[in-house]
């Protein structure tokens, strides 16, 4: 081989040792999900963090992991993930709920998105001093899934029974606030346990068949990750249903009550950015969401033949024509 030949392979070999050096400095911030995260969410969340200086393959690299709606993988996933050595998990999904999780995160922060109380859990001393390696943002689920069936009463009247939606390998309360809801507005409600996707269409047949008059769909995990199959559903069944996120209304659904999932992405961002920086997630405070938005489709209303009453239309905060 020429001279100029080995300059050149040399000169290569070089760069690429570098490049590779390069890219084992940067952090590594992992995303694990419960289920696939929705491209929309996973943009704001990047779109975020490189606002605050971090740029996803530039100083820092975002990897995205999902246990495809497999909650028992979730350990075992953690585990060898953390054997890269993150600077940060990152969990939208609720999965701080898991103690085996945490334990193979080891002292890797964790910055999650939960709807289940990480001090009622025992997870966190406080919300305002979280004190270990957990922060995040925490939307109770449940008392908005009490919020939905009080909206679904008023949207479709009557006898017939009003159902829920329920992920029983989530921690979580809803079961109960949906009796005490029933109760409380003397007429029945109907909990369908759903634990994997494809149980989602059997849920949907069966209410169809016990008349149910419409649905409530919590924030959990699965459900967030199934909207586009949930949207379908309630169509094809003429079934109204509510959702926790407005992505979902403006998507096709009949309404929402909830936060918005992508400014969720973008707290989750700024969390990750902190700590990059060297703030210990023990002195983040875990953020609760003040604000939560009405928003109503109408022309998913007309194609199920529904009337939204007049009074329902003006506490909305948007109104989908």
């Amino acid at each position: 081989m020429r001279r100029r030949e080995l300059l050149i392979a040399g000169g290569a070999v070089l760069l690429s040792r570098a490049a590779v050096a390069e890219e084992a400095a940067r952090p590594l911030v992992t995303f694990l999900g419960g289920g696939p995260t929705r491209p929309e969410q996973l943009a704001a969340f990047l779109a975020a963090l490189a606002t605050a200086g971090y740029v996803n393959g530039r100083n820092v690299t975002v990897k995205t992991v999902s246990a495809n709606n497999d909650f028992s993988r979730l350990p075992a996933l953690a585990a060898e993930l953390a054997k890269e050595k993150p600077a940060v998990f990152v969990m939208p999904t609720g999965l701080t709920t898991s103690p085996g999780v945490i334990a193979a995160t080891g002292s890797i922060p964790i910055v999650f998105l939960t709807g289940a109380d990480p001090v009622a859990l025992g997870i966190v001393p406080s919300l305002n001093r979280p004190g270990g390696k957990l922060t995040g943002v925490l939307i109770l689920t449940e008392p908005i899934v009490g919020k939905d069936l009080e909206l679904l009463n008023e949207l479709c009247p009557g006898d017939a029974p009003l159902a829920v939606l329920g992920q029983s390998n989530v921690r979580g309360r809803s079961d109960e606030v949906s009796r005490n809801v029933a109760e409380s507005l003397r007429r029945q409600v109907l909990i369908k346990d759903v634990t994997t996707p494809d149980e989602i269409e059997r849920s949907f047949a069966e209410l169809s068949a016990a008349r149910a008059a419409g649905v409530a769909v919590p924030g959990l995990p699965l459900f967030s990750a199934e909207y586009a199959r949930l949207v379908a559903l309630a169509a094809r069944y003429r079934m109204p249903a509510i959702y926790q996120a407005d992505v979902v209304t403006m998507s096709g659904g009949l309404l929402s009550y909830g936060t918005s999932p992508l400014d969720m992405m973008r707290q989750l961002a700024s969390d990750v950015a902190r700590i990059l920086s060297g703030v210990s997630p023990a002195d983040i405070p875990i953020v609760q969401p003040e604000r939560f938005r009405l928003v109503i489709n109408l022309k998913t209303a007309k194609a199920l033949g529904l009337l939204v009453p007049s009074t329902l239309l003006a506490r909305a905060d948007r109104v989908i024509e």
